[in-house]
């Protein structure tokens, strides 16, 4: 259960992001019922696992330290300051560390240098870079993203990682799903020039 809801907390985290990136005109409405239901999924799995909270903000703060201009945004900031709540609520609950096997420690550091080879290639857009589908969609983004979420795919099914890493994996391959659809949604509407019908499916 707890995998399912960090995989859709990952989906719903990178859907608001690319909506963002892309500067996509849908209803305040979607935007705000989507940070909600992220804050909401993210916290119910950390509250209960000091590992998965530490982790999570581990990697945002490197990538958010070496990539700032990613970070500009008040509801990105807000993040920042508001991340480690769910490791003191762990700790209040009574939740400590738990001990890591080699491969936990491996596929860590995997994730950390994955996420600040990710924020010095500024793959992301920054504050100098118009919000636009165009600056936000890429070939090579989605390559990258598929085979991003293709190892870490099989990684979870075939090494043997703790319930922490394999929350964090789920997180993160729900993350990375989600641009690819992106990504292929994105081409598909550069290449057909017909975005405004697309659009209006989103106005709730």
């Amino acid at each position: 259960m707890y995998l399912l809801i960090a995989f859709i907390a990952g989906i719903l985290c990178k859907l608001y992001d690319d909506i963002i990136d892309a500067g996509l005109e849908v209803s305040q409405t979607l935007k705000e019922a989507l940070k909600i239901a992220h804050a909401v999924l993210f916290c119910y799995i950390a509250a209960s696992d000091y590992n998965f909270a530490f982790l999570c903000y581990v990697v945002n703060l490197i990538n958010a330290f070496l990539n700032p201009g990613a970070w500009t945004g008040a509801y990105e900031r807000a993040c920042l300051y508001v991340l480690w709540i769910p490791c003191l609520l762990a700790i209040m609950a009574g939740y400590s560390p738990t001990a890591s096997n080699i491969w936990d420690v491996a596929i860590m550091t995997v994730l950390v240098c994955a996420s600040a080879w990710d924020a010095t290639r500024d793959i992301s857009p920054t504050t100098t870079t118009a919000p636009s589908l165009e600056t936000e969609i890429s070939p090579k983004k989605l390559v990258l993203r598929a085979i991003g979420a293709l190892g870490l795919i099989i990684a979870v099914i075939f090494i043997p990682f703790s319930s922490y890493v394999k929350k964090s994996a789920a997180y993160i391959i729900g993350y990375l799903l989600m641009s690819c659809a992106f990504q292929i949604w994105g081409l598909k509407v550069l290449f057909d020039g017909d975005i405004t019908s697309t659009l209006n499916k989103f106005s709730i």
